[in-house]
């Protein structure tokens, strides 16, 4: 191992980067140096595995990738007050590290260093350095003492602890199973331990939260809508809300309200929110996304309660 890292530091200057930032701000940015002499094809970035020891297999070194990862709430994050962490931060690197990787031809990488770092009061980010290899045509078998060196081929997800990615649903239901909704294509169901509901469809950056309370214990919507709606605005600085409109979804009582607002990561977001009125239950829907995509997707955003059913 100290011989393929001595090898990297070893490299001209032939030096490129790439930096993908997400609509919400996120960093996943990487740079390489190759070793002289090697230009290879790009490989597919699917096919770059990562290793934490050096592979049994023959390989060669072509050049060491630097990768970082930075993450910024996204709207659903910012929907529920919540901060990206360590986790979302080694994805987002180990996202960078691959593509880099795949740009110059590689297609394995072996972890040779990684951290994480505070660069601000509120943001942290992850820093890895690889040393990048392209396997070589196996040599045929001699009758000499075989190598146990160990071999660790594992995915980045495992390597580095993510989360499981979030799966599809085509139905996700309430806490109590009072009533549930049936989302369309595109929508990806995710955690929040503070809604009873939460999804995102990645490719618009559209976030969905969603709760429930008992009719019950509700003395007046009216009010309880209100209180939301001044919730939502003190989450956000330079906070707008048009006024709350009541309406009418599939038959049921209901009120919607625009807000619009810049979210502590400076990132400026349109917020719709929908509050349904069942024969038991009080549903509230809340999504968002850019304020410059809100026009182009209105519609999605205003169809999202049509998909709620009640028990």
């Amino acid at each position: 191992m100290r011989k393929i890292i001595a090898a990297a530091i070893v490299l001209t200057i032939a030096y490129s980067g790439t930096c993908f930032a997400d609509l919400f701000g996120s960093v996943s940015e990487a740079s390489h140096v190759l070793q002289p002499g090697e230009n290879h094809s790009p490989t597919d970035e699917s096919e770059v595995q990562i290793y934490t020891y050096k592979p049994s297999f023959p390989f060669k070194v072509i050049g060491t990738v630097d990768a970082r990862g930075m993450a910024a709430a996204d709207a659903l994050q910012i929907l529920s007050l919540s901060k990206p962490g360590e986790k979302e931060d080694v994805e987002l690197a180990m996202r960078a590290l691959k593509r880099e990787a795949a740009s110059i031809g590689a297609d394995g990488v072996i972890i040779a260093h990684q951290r994480q770092v505070r660069v601000s009061d509120s943001a942290t980010e992850r820093r890895i350095t690889g040393i990048a290899i392209l396997s070589q045509p196996i040599a045929p078998v001699q009758t000499s003492q075989p190598s146990y060196e160990p071999q660790a081929k594992v995915s980045s997800q495992a390597v580095l602890a993510t989360v499981k990615n979030p799966v599809s649903s085509s139905t996700i239901s309430g806490r109590d199973g009072s009533f549930s909704i049936s989302l369309p294509s595109g929508w990806v169901q995710t955690q929040n331990q503070n809604y009873e509901i939460s999804a995102k469809n990645p490719v618009l950056d559209i976030a969905l939260l969603i709760n429930s309370i008992d009719r019950k214990d509700v003395a007046d919507w009216n009010i309880y809508a209100k209180n939301l709606q001044q919730k939502l605005l003190s989450s956000i600085n330079e906070g707008k809300s048009t006024a709350i409109k009541n309406t009418k979804i599939r038959g049921l009582d209901a009120m919607r309200v625009d807000v619009s607002g810049v979210a502590k990561n400076g990132v400026r977001l349109h917020f719709l929110g929908t509050m349904l009125k069942a024969d038991k239950k009080i549903v509230w829907i809340l999504s968002a996304c850019l304020e410059s995509k809100y026009d182009s997707y209105r519609t999605e955003l205003e169809n999202i309660a049509s998909f709620i059913d009640f028990k």
